[in-house]
């Protein structure tokens, strides 16, 4: 039975693959489009919807946890988002040197 399970999760993740790429491809050429529909940079559509878009999963997170009273959870998902974020900056920063 644990093989049968292993084959699921791993076609399970290469369709998430699958349809990650699709619709991430898709979000850009939208992103685009409404920047040239209001006149505006695109890298500003970037910087608001899209980083609107890939915070909203923790955001989400955050309130339910809230809400549900487990504030533990709630600061730890702020945390690490917070740090992530700075590790791969600093990261980012160190390769283009």
């Amino acid at each position: 039975m644990p093989v049968f399970e292993l084959m699921i999760a791993i076609l399970a993740f290469m369709f998430g693959v699958v349809v990650l790429t699709y619709f991430s491809d898709k979000a850009v050429e939208h992103s685009v489009k409404i920047a040239y529909a209001w006149r505006i940079s695109p890298i500003l559509i970037g910087l608001l919807l899209v980083s609107v878009g890939t915070d909203l999963p923790e955001i989400i997170n955050s309130v339910v946890s809230s809400w549900a009273g487990h504030g533990d959870i709630n600061v730890g998902d702020s945390l690490g988002s917070a740090f992530t974020q700075m590790t791969l900056v600093l990261g980012i920063i160190a390769l283009a040197r």
